[in-house]
């Protein structure tokens, strides 16, 4: 794309992009405050001193592995409700890693986008992942930011409470 082209791609898709990450903002927020309150019931303190310097996808894992213990004594729905959480927080994450690394130059007029690049192991070719991006997945992908934070409240705090 020429910078006139560019400039049209952000004028598209810099509003649904801003209000994607500022809500994956409140997920994160609310997926700390989860691991805290999993760590010590009542003081986030210990729990922030432990999230301070990790990457989401670690904090996915952090929040998997405590839960698990807690899920572990509990009948039903709660290991089967934790695997789901699990899945979709790193769906999530994996998306958010497309908007933030993709290469909005490169941007197709049916809107695929280069989003990863790839060496070949065995001969050393360079190949791009290409994921499509409109208006509507980005849509789409901030509801299910909304019901990931509603959830993942829900889930922590009938795991503690219940």
């Amino acid at each position: 794309l020429d910078d006139e082209d560019l400039e049209k791609v952000a004028n598209k898709f810099s509003e649904a992009v801003g209000y994607f990450l500022i809500h994956f903002s409140t997920l994160e927020h609310e997926l700390n405050i989860a691991i805290a309150e999993l760590m010590s019931n009542g003081s986030h303190e210990q729990g922030y001193l432990i999230i301070e310097r990790l990457t989401f996808s670690h904090k996915i894992d952090l929040f998997y592995k405590i839960s698990l213990r807690y899920v572990s004594y509990k009948k039903g729905k709660f290991p089967e409700l934790l695997k789901e959480l699990q899945k979709r927080l790193i769906a999530i994450n994996s998306f958010r890693n497309i908007i933030v690394h993709a290469n909005w130059q490169s941007m197709t007029k049916d809107g695929f986008i280069r989003s990863k690049i790839i060496v070949d192991d065995e001969e050393g070719y360079i190949k791009f992942k290409r994921t499509q991006l409109t208006k509507k997945v980005l849509t789409d992908q901030i509801k299910e930011i909304y019901k990931l934070t509603n959830e993942l409240y829900s889930f922590y705090d009938e795991v503690i409470q219940g």
